[in-house]
């Protein structure tokens, strides 16, 4: 619901913009729009009622400098999208003040959108280089790593 408008504030200046908006169900989306109004300005053309083609997302993720991470108001913890932007060495803007708290958190690499976050904030993010982190963060953050927790757990 406020994802859609976070995006928009979040890149309204911003050039080169790939959005992908994506709905799994058209009846959710129509509920939304037409019965509770929380996706103006969001045509139905706009979105994708198909997941995005594996090979796709990878391509995008490639090309991209800057990944918009918006979690759910009710989600505790990190999204699966914050941990593959670490491991494919991406720049990520989000809504998860929780991100700061870890020990990958660089503010160079990782943007904290909150309510009085400026444009220029964000475009001096998109234009400060990413700093790679030590191998062993992203080793920490790999599935292989998670993998073996899981198993010694």
């Amino acid at each position: 619901s406020e994802r859609f408008d976070l995006v928009k504030k979040i890149t309204k200046n911003s050039q080169n913009n790939f959005l992908f908006f994506y709905c799994p169900s058209k009846i959710v989306f129509l509920y939304k729009k037409y019965f509770k109004n929380e996706i103006n300005g969001l045509d139905f053309s706009d979105v994708s009622f198909h997941p995005m083609e594996r090979q796709s997302l990878i391509n995008v993720i490639e090309q991209s400098k800057v990944i918009i991470d918006i979690n759910h108001s009710s989600q505790v913890g990190l999204t699966m999208r914050t941990i593959e932007m670490i491991g494919a060495k991406k720049k990520i803007i989000t809504t998860n003040i929780e991100v700061v708290n870890y020990d990958f958190y660089r503010p160079e690499n990782i943007l904290v959108f909150t309510n009085s976050t400026s444009l220029d904030d964000i475009n001096r993010f998109i234009k400060t280089p990413y700093n790679e982190l030590c191998d062993n963060i992203y080793k920490k953050y790999s599935i292989e790593s998670w993998i073996k927790q899981l198993i010694i757990l």
